[in-house]
């Protein structure tokens, strides 16, 4: 199974701010659903948490399963076939390896993203060019371990404050 982890960051490394994003992007959010649509996406509560669920619709990310790791699996509020709580980052891991996925997301945030960083293979990275204040950061790939096979470059327009890069990097053998 691959492991594929999608985040965006900042140039300073900002992932999130009081639980959400610091920036819109609809581009980028756009390449999140094409990546992540039809596979399994693991993530954090709080993750999972400021994408609003609802009881009418537990999943916010339709077309997916998600795995959302919390502290207390069997309290988790919501319940819904396609959306299954777990208790760590491993057991995702080895849920998704038992069902025979093929690629595993990881949607973060922090914590998710550090215990999942060992075992990932490729990381689909959003680098959104601009310093941001933040409470939530991830480092920078240490390009000694992971290499930058593709790239695409959006620039600021009407819909985007931003300009930001997308990158698929896998890692080094």
């Amino acid at each position: 199974m691959q492991i594929t982890m999608i985040m965006a960051a900042s140039d300073n490394g900002v992932i999130g701010v009081d639980n959400r994003l610091p920036w819109a992007l609809p581009d980028d959010l756009r390449f999140f659903a094409r990546q992540t649509r039809g596979k399994m996406v693991l993530m954090g509560r709080r993750t999972y948490d400021s994408l609003g669920p609802t009881a009418e619709r537990p999943n916010p990310l339709p077309g997916r399963i998600l795995l959302v790791v919390t502290g207390r699996p069997g309290d988790f509020p919501l319940e819904c076939e396609e959306v299954v709580p777990v208790g760590s980052v491993q057991e995702g891991l080895a849920m998704a390896e038992a069902l025979g996925e093929e690629e595993l997301m990881v949607a973060g945030g922090h914590s998710v993203f550090m215990e999942a960083w060992p075992f990932a293979d490729r990381i689909l990275l959003t680098r959104v060019h601009g310093q941001f204040e933040g409470d939530t950061f991830v480092p920078d790939p240490d390009p000694r371990k992971w290499r930058e096979v593709s790239s695409e470059h959006h620039p600021v327009d009407p819909d985007h404050a931003y300009p930001f890069t997308t990158s698929t990097l896998e890692r080094r053998t």
